[in-house]
């Protein structure tokens, strides 16, 4: 195992043990995290390191929150955590502080962000990218259960970039995240009422609540390959899983339907999924079609992998424009009504 295998493991195994409501404080101060800490090589350094470059984040939940984006150093950043630890485990006047609501949610952001990152480095050492694309939790204290991932094919984009960054900043592009936005109100809210009102700012609240990922780390152009599409997810499909336990879906979202000369991302999946049983049919609630699902053993839940339209789909069955997104959206209650509730 790989110390970046390692350290994705570490973050993985912490980020649970902090995420759970009933965790015992002992189970958190002991001396269990600090020696995992030292084995990974971080150092603890009262977290100085980490202050001379991010301040007050060192400590602090609400300035952790306004950087964490932009901090790519597994190193510092593990380093920062340990150091923060120690402080609960030594200093502090009691243990109990570490789950206090602050301090619990300091660590979920830093071990959440150190567990991507270390995978994320692991994905770049194995394989040569021209331009790296991050995806994932797009804000991991607005991931509210049940926790959705949309799976989408690969980025418009020929240079390295964030997904989760620019969901979180802009929405990115409205021609693929409004539906998107539409789809994450309908499965979580269950609203009747079709929200066509998806600007920026209510775009950008939808999808801070979700995971998304691509299936292809590599940008791309407007218009995908699909033989690289498929080399892609068939190369690297051991790390794409890793990348979905890590986003604890209780439900999959795969964007994207079988096209000339491509795979749909649901059939993709496949080779990346524990599938277990059979596939089975949905009617669209609007459509003359059938939406495929089956379910995958993940983290060991069976989790429903739905085989949907792809978001910038703007005629289908000869239904066009919002009455298609209308459609959509009460196809997505459907879903919702059938796995959620």
């Amino acid at each position: 195992m790989s110390d970046k295998h390692k350290t994705y493991a570490f973050a993985v195994e912490w980020l649970n043990k902090f995420q759970n409501p009933n965790i015992n404080y002992l189970e958190i101060v002991d001396g269990t995290m600090g020696d995992e800490c030292s084995d990974l090589g971080f150092e603890m350094d009262c977290g100085n390191a980490f202050s001379e470059k991010y301040g007050q984040a060192v400590n602090d939940c609400d300035a952790l929150e306004k950087i964490i984006d932009v901090v790519d150093d597994v190193n510092l950043l593990g380093s920062a955590i340990f150091s923060q630890w120690r402080y609960f485990n030594h200093w502090a006047y009691s243990g109990t502080e570490v789950l206090e609501p602050n301090n619990r949610k300091w660590f979920v952001l830093a071990l959440n962000r150190l567990g991507f990152e270390a995978l994320f480095e692991q994905w770049k050492e194995k394989y040569e990218f021209k331009a790296f694309i991050r995806d994932g939790i797009v804000d991991v204290l607005k991931y509210e259960k049940p926790h959705v991932l949309f799976v989408l094919r690969d980025m418009n984009k020929d240079t390295e970039g964030d997904l989760r960054s620019d969901l979180k900043e802009c929405g990115s592009g409205w021609r693929t995240w409004n539906n998107v936005g539409r789809w994450t109100k309908a499965l979580l809210d269950g609203d009747e009422e079709y929200p066509r009102d998806m600007r920026k700012d209510k775009r950008i609240e939808q999808l801070c609540r979700i995971a998304a990922i691509n299936l292809k780390k590599d940008g791309g152009g407007s218009r995908t390959n699909g033989e690289e599409l498929k080399h892609a997810v068939e190369t690297y499909k051991e790390m794409t899983y890793e990348e979905i336990l890590l986003c604890e879906p209780d439900i999959i979202i795969a964007c994207g339907l079988p096209a000339v000369g491509i795979e749909g991302n649901a059939v993709l999946l496949r080779a990346v999924l524990p599938v277990c049983g059979d596939e089975y049919k949905i009617s669209s609630t609007g459509l003359p079609r059938e939406w495929s699902y089956y379910f995958a053993n993940i983290g060991g839940k069976n989790v429903p992998v739905i085989g949907f339209c792809h978001p910038q789909a703007t005629c289908l069955d000869k239904k066009r424009g919002h009455e298609l997104f209308k459609i959509l959206y009460r196809d997505m209650l459907t879903v919702r009504e059938k796995f959620l509730k």
